[in-house]
């Protein structure tokens, strides 16, 4: 999977029909995506400068802009700016991304750790918090570790393969039909 697929494998929320939300795990990045591309803005250097690492969906080609404030360096950005970001992002490892509904908070599926060769790009996982009969649901299915728990209140169903929710179907439906069998 690439980014593309991942920022289209799933937009609505499945219980609330609300638009997905994307952040990045680094909670002071901002992200946006226009015109097919995905962008991730930043500060690093003690807030001094600022990245923005731009990816093109379609072919996955990235660049790296940087500011001091909010002048763009065009064509020559100092040695210094480009060896504190290497210490940056080497200190920073890993990224992913993750699409969350904000309306309900039930739904949300995150990416894989990468850096920045995104050619393997996976998802995760993917959870469903929700109330049927009164009980409180959760739903996990790790697609990377190929198992899927289910929580109902406060116990805990471990199932040794990952199980994907048909988004084409009642998503409700399916999570009540698995509670048989627990």
């Amino acid at each position: 999977m690439n980014l593309n697929e991942f920022l289209n494998y799933q937009n609505i929320c499945p219980f609330c029909k609300s638009l997905l939300s994307i952040s990045c795990n680094n909670k002071r990045s901002i992200v946006n995506i226009n015109n097919n591309i995905f962008i991730i803005k930043s500060k690093f250097n003690y807030d001094k400068y600022i990245y923005e690492i731009v990816i093109n969906i379609i072919d996955n080609s990235i660049y790296i802009n940087f500011y001091k404030e909010i002048v763009l360096y065009n064509s020559f950005v100092p040695l210094y700016i480009i060896n504190s970001f290497k210490e940056y992002s080497k200190n920073r490892k890993k990224y992913y991304f993750i699409k969350h509904c904000k309306t309900c908070n039930n739904y949300a599926y995150c990416s894989n750790e990468f850096n920045f060769s995104l050619k393997n790009f996976l998802i995760k996982e993917e959870n469903f918090i929700t109330t049927i009969n009164n009980k409180k649901i959760r739903f996990v299915s790790n697609y990377e570790e190929k198992n899927s728990t289910f929580y109902i209140d406060e116990n805990k169903f471990i199932f040794n393969k990952s199980i994907s929710l048909n988004k084409e179907k009642n998503i409700y439906n399916q999570i009540e039909s698995l509670l048989i069998f627990l």
